[in-house]
């Protein structure tokens, strides 16, 4: 069928997809680059995230870890909402 052409994952084609063909049937694998880049861009927008949360610029980020700024961000996001809900009732 498909001679010596490979899947993004480097296995051998098996099925033509609406998005390439495939060593599945479902989609085309990603290549190794493109998920390299995938997981760099999600990487950047997960540390942005958390910079806007502390409000630091990612300085607690880069000195606690990354787990444990994910942990810190809950608590910080569990107090903003509970001040919003205080003063939503305040203003009633």
């Amino acid at each position: 069928m498909h001679n010596n052409v490979l899947c993004g994952c480097g296995r051998p084609i098996r099925y033509m997809t609406p998005n390439g063909d495939a060593c599945n049937k479902y989609s085309r694998c990603p290549t190794y680059e493109e998920l390299r880049d995938s997981l760099a861009s999600t990487n950047l927008k997960l540390l942005n995230l958390l910079a806007i949360i502390h409000r630091d610029g990612g300085h607690h980020t880069h000195d606690s870890g990354l787990e444990y700024s994910c942990l810190d961000a809950v608590d910080v996001l569990h107090d903003w909402r509970t001040a919003y809900d205080a003063l939503k009732l305040i203003n009633k």
